[in-house]
């Protein structure tokens, strides 16, 4: 049965109107800095340890201080790949690219290096532009390292100058590309597309080793053996440094690792904003139907409680929703609740004073006698 129109605390008009303009939040990007800020505080609080069966082995400020150039050369590159290869690493990921070192003399030695391992070696593919899973590419691996090392991407996207969304495969020059993360995963044919990152992740349970303990072999087999090895630079003055949300500012291989621990977990849903938007409407129009402003101001307040609450159980879940747009058809009927409320009011008694008006006091019973 169809709700009268005079049964509802505000118009439909008003209704209609805000609904409308929730849709068009949650299609547009006004409503996503609520999301933001509350992935954000996920960041802030991460509790989550990472499992352990990936580690990284960093060119880290240690690393250049051991050397008397303060760079860790092409030859030392090949020599790590070689360790890290003999202390029997399950995988290795090289995040370095060697595009301006191909003339180097010491760079058949990285290529020599990287084709012993065959297929358990992983090159970074860098992107010079990503819009959506569609990837123009910086420049691919030499063909020198062999046709057996897997090329894997390590591009994702930012937002407000934090990295959000990584991917889990990309379309690059037409080609099926995978990412770092998925290879980390081991899901190497997943379709090309973004998930938002899980933020619960602590990333001081992440095990670093220092790239000259690894040459200087007092990190080896007892360490690597068995595990996902990523090999990247992990100084503080490196360009691989970007900003996490609740985090500061971390290596890009933490990033990797933490994006395909939660890939192991299971496969990421996005379920947009409609849900959140539908689910919220039916329940605000049932607290309209009511005609108690009172109700309705609690209404809105445990629906937005249970918003947020939902957001953050899902994301943990790897299921990724919107409610910028259901948080902004709260706030709208609730703004045009205040003002149909205080209206009546208005007409009783002075808004300043909250002494009765000449109108309350036109509309009481007379009093004394009449003669």
């Amino acid at each position: 049965m169809p709700i009268p129109v005079k049964s509802l605390i505000i118009s439909w008009r008003t209704i209609a109107l805000s609904l409308l303009l929730s849709v068009i939040v949650g299609f547009s990007a006004i409503g996503e800095p609520v999301g933001r800020v509350i992935e954000a505080a996920i960041g802030r609080a991460a509790w989550r340890p990472v499992s352990g069966d990936t580690v990284i082995v960093g060119v880290d400020d240690k690393t250049l201080q051991s050397l008397q150039d303060q760079e860790f050369s092409v030859a030392n590159h090949a020599r790590l790949i070689r360790a890290v290869d003999d202390a029997g690493a399950k995988r290795l990921f090289i995040d370095f690219s060697y595009y301006r070192r191909l003339t180097h003399p010491d760079y058949s030695k990285v290529a020599a290096a990287v084709r012993r391992m065959d297929d358990r070696v992983v090159l970074a593919v860098p992107a010079a532009k990503m819009t959506g899973s569609d990837v123009k590419v910086s420049y691919w691996p030499s063909q020198a390292m062999g046709d057996r090392a897997v090329r894997a991407c390590i591009c994702w996207e930012y937002e407000f100058w934090q990295v959000w969304r990584v991917p889990l495969a990309v379309i690059a020059d037409g080609r099926h590309l995978p990412s770092f993360a998925a290879l980390l995963a081991d899901r190497p044919l997943d379709k090309p597309g973004l998930f938002l990152l899980d933020f619960s992740y602590d990333t001081s349970t992440i095990t670093e080793y220092s790239a000259i303990d690894v040459l200087n072999g007092r990190v080896g087999r007892q360490q690597l053996a068995g595990k996902y090895v990523i090999f990247a630079p992990t100084n503080a003055s490196s360009s691989d440094q970007h900003f996490l949300p609740g985090h500061e500012k971390l290596p890009g291989a933490y990033i990797h690792l933490i994006a395909g621990e939660a890939l192991k977990r299971g496969n990421p849903v996005d379920i947009g904003f409609f849900p959140g938007l539908a689910l919220t409407f039916a329940i605000l129009l049932g607290a309209l139907a009511a005609r108690r402003g009172r109700w309705f101001a609690w209404a809105a307040f445990v629906t937005t409680s249970a918003l947020i609450a939902a957001k953050i159980f899902l994301g943990l879940s790897l299921v990724s929703t919107q409610i910028g747009a259901a948080c902004f058809l709260i706030a709208a009927l609730s703004a045009n609740v205040s003002r149909t409320r205080r209206r009546p009011a208005a007409q009783r008694e002075n808004p300043v004073s909250g002494l009765p008006n000449f109108e309350a006091l036109r509309s009481q019973a007379a009093f004394g006698s009449a003669t």
